[in-house]
Parts: C-alpha cells; sequence; structure tokens
C-alpha cells in the first residue's frame, strides 16, 4: 500500500516500569516491540515521503543512560544493534552503533521520553520512542539531522484577539500557528491576557491604576500521523513574548507622580534594563499616547523600586512609556508577566469635575526560540500591541 508520510518514522513503543523507571543500567529479558520501517524515502513538495511502510520486529534487552554514557541494546528484525555514545553536558557524542548494522541518525532524551532516528540498509528509516517514568535533564544528539531533507516550516499562523470578560478590564489576545513535522500536526497556541485594575472614580488625591500583560495558556496539541496513537495536549510550546513596551497618557489636569515597574519572567543577564521615557508639560489639556518622550531613565523592578516623577515649576509628567529590553526579558511560561502601577494626580488648577480618561498601549513580540519540548521547530515573528482607554470620574471633595 502507498502510504504518504511527513516523518522519518512514526513508531511508538513503552516499556514496562521496570524497564524504563530509572534510566539506569538495566538488563532484562527481550521486550518485544513492534515497530514500524519506511521503505525508499524521498523529498516532495518540502514534505519527506514513502513509498511502502511495513512491519518491523524490535527487541530490546538493555538500556542505560548514566552521567556519561548511553548504550541501548537488541535488535530489529533480529539484527542486532548496540547504540552507544558518551554523554557531556546536554549532548550524547560520537554515537553509533558499535555492530554497523544500522546507522545512528539522532538521538533525542526529553523529558519521559528517549527518541532515535536510524538508518538501515536500502534507504530504509525507524523511529524508535521510548518511554520512561522518570525525567531528566535534556540530552541531543545530532538534533538538527533532518535539516538534510526538509525545511519545516509553518503552513498556517493566526492570531486573534478575544473579549472574555467585562468591557475594559480583561482582554485576551491569541497567537496559535499549525505546522507539520514528521507528519504529526503540531498546533501552538499562546494567550496573553491583559488586565487593568483602576478605581471608577478619584478626588484627585491620587491612586494606583495597574495594567498586566500576563501568559495564561501556553500550550502544544499534537495530532499524530499514526492512527494508533492518541492525539496529545501538553503544557508549554516554543512560543513567547519577547520584551514589552507600555505607554500612557493622562487626560486634562491630570498628572503622574509614581510609577512602578513589575515582571515575572525569564530574564537572560544580570542588571535592569528597564527604560522609562517621559516628558513635562503643563498639564491643561489631553495628551496622547507616544513612544519618543525627551527624558529618560533605567529603572528597576519590583515595588521596592518606585519611580518618582521630578516637576520643574508647573510642567508636570502627563505621560511616559516603560520598556523592556526584548533581549533580556522573556514571558515564556503560563503565569509570567509584565505589569505597570500608575500613580495618578490632579493638578486643580487645570482640571475640573468630569469624566476622564488613561490612554494606554502595548507594543511586543511574539517569538518563537525554536525548540519545542526538544524537537526543533520553524521560526516565527510577529509584532503583537494592545490598546485601551481607562475611564474615571472626577469628583472634588467638599
Amino acid at each position: 500500500m502507498i502510504e504518504k508520510w511527513l516523518s522519518v518514522l512514526l513508531v511508538l513503543f513503552c516499556l514496562t516500569p521496570d524497564l524504563s523507571g530509572s534510566l539506569e543500567a538495566q538488563t532484562r529479558e527481550d521486550i518485544l516491540v513492534q515497530a514500524t520501517l519506511f521503505r525508499g524515502p524521498y523529498v516532495e513538495n518540502n514534505q519527506l515521503t514513502s513509498r511502502y511502510s511495513l512491519p518491523v520486529t524490535v527487541l530490546v534487552n538493555h538500556l542505560q543512560i548514566t552521567g556519561n554514557q548511553l548504550n541501548i541494546s537488541g535488535s530489529i528484525n533480529r539484527t542486532p544493534f548496540q547504540f552507544s555514545g558518551d554523554i557531556k553536558g546536554d549532548k550524547i557524542i560520537e554515537a553509533a552503533d558499535i555492530t554497523n548494522h544500522f546507522h545512528l541518525l539522532s538521538i533525542y532524551v526529553v523529558n519521559r521520553q528517549v527518541e532515535l532516528y536510524v538508518k538501515a540498509e536500502n534507504n530504509d528509516y525507524i523511529r524508535i520512542r521510548l518511554t520512561s517514568d522518570q525525567s531528566r535533564s535534556p540530552l541531543y544528539y545530532n538534533r538538527y539531522w533532518y535539516n538534510q531533507f526538509i525545511h519545516t516550516k509553518a503552513k498556517n499562523v493566526t492570531s486573534s484577539q478575544i473579549v472574555t470578560k467585562s468591557y475594559n478590564t480583561h482582554y485576551d489576545e491569541v497567537y496559535e500557528r499549525t505546522f507539520s513535522i514528521f507528519g504529526d500536526q503540531w498546533t501552538e497556541r499562546l494567550t496573553l491576557t491583559h488586565y487593568y485594575n483602576w478605581p471608577s472614580s478619584t478626588d484627585g488625591n491620587g491612586r494606583y491604576w495597574f495594567v498586566t500583560a500576563e501568559v495564561t495558556e501556553n500550550k502544544t496539541t499534537i495530532d499524530y500521523y499514526d492512527p494508533e496513537k492518541k492525539d496529545m495536549t501538553v503544557e508549554g510550546s516554543s512560543l513567547g513574548v519577547a520584551g514589552a513596551q507600555v505607554a500612557f497618557g493622562t487626560d486634562s489636569g491630570e498628572y503622574m507622580k509614581h510609577a512602578v515597574a513589575d515582571f515575572s519572567g525569564t530574564r537572560y543577564s544580570g542588571g535592569s534594563s528597564i527604560k522609562l521615557e517621559y516628558g513635562l508639560s503643563i498639564p491643561h489639556s489631553p495628551i496622547g499616547v507616544k513612544f519618543d518622550w525627551p527624558e529618560a531613565k533605567y529603572i528597576d523592578d519590583g515595588y521596592d523600586h518606585r519611580f518618582s516623577f521630578n516637576y520643574k515649576g508647573e510642567k508636570k509628567t502627563q505621560g511616559y512609556v516603560l520598556n523592556w529590553d526584548p533581549y533580556k526579558y522573556h514571558l515564556k511560561k503560563t503565569g509570567d508577566f509584565f505589569e505597570v502601577a500608575s500613580w495618578i494626580m490632579t493638578d486643580e488648577s487645570y482640571a475640573e469635575e468630569d469624566r476622564k480618561r488613561l490612554k494606554t498601549e502595548w507594543k511586543y513580540e511574539i517569538v518563537s526560540d525554536g525548540l519545542n519540548r526538544g524537537t526543533p521547530v520553524p521560526s516565527y515573528n510577529e509584532s503583537g500591541g494592545f490598546s485601551n482607554t481607562l475611564y474615571y470620574d472626577l469628583i472634588f471633595n467638599d
């Protein structure tokens, strides 16, 4: 039967708990596993394709992954193999089949799975997956081996904005993309939720306005090519948020007194690289959101590092922008966030009781780090953003 495939091999088999539990040196009676061999692969329309798929018998009788050594031995269709390699850091080096019966293309050890790609005689390819109930640090041998055959790329990238709760308080920005790897369809989904917390009214003496951009969903769904394997959804993906800019502009008579930047996520180098830019003007007219204020400072994050604006005569800060360096600050996991608290006051010389506005605007990059749970994935970079206006009533106390 002629069968199209995007993967070099599509095989999954599980060892019993005794064999796979510790990933240390183990010797047991041979474990019989039914696997699949793909014969005569070739590239067509940037996809790896095979003319025939055939059952293949795999026996595993020894598995060893220690601090510095990897050994897996057994047989494929009665032909013995002994895959061996040295472990240094997160790499497996000098890996090969000692018996010289098979060409070992690649090995992944990620979470609870050991995955091998093997080339047999007559240009036949096999993928072997061994599951384990114990996690360990990721290990790789020749992880990008398939790039010599195909260039994996996304076939569909979409993003959308979904309003999930009441007006002006809670918005979702959803970024989703779908691509194929080795015949399996992968869908990555990242949701960045914008939260707004501000008073419905103020007497002009000052209150904090909070704006937050938080990763509330980051997951991957894998639709397996193998019909005998169930689809799987796992936490995490290759997507993340690289840096951010958030800008504020106050209404007539309003101005900024304090700013606090907070962050939870991955910081790639030491020291603070949060840039604060602002300007001074007489607060008698509304001011728009912009990203090129004349004054600039670098500040620390966290509520122990509140920045207070300095004023010159009648001039006050009616707007500012915070910029987290995209090379140093990333949101990658659910719960990671950027947050800003702005203390807003009223200059009664120019203010009247009225409906007031605080304008906000986010800018950021949605990017892929190129690796999803140990598997290389297509590159991705899309500019994102979100703007919102917060309304409140200015009511002076009698």
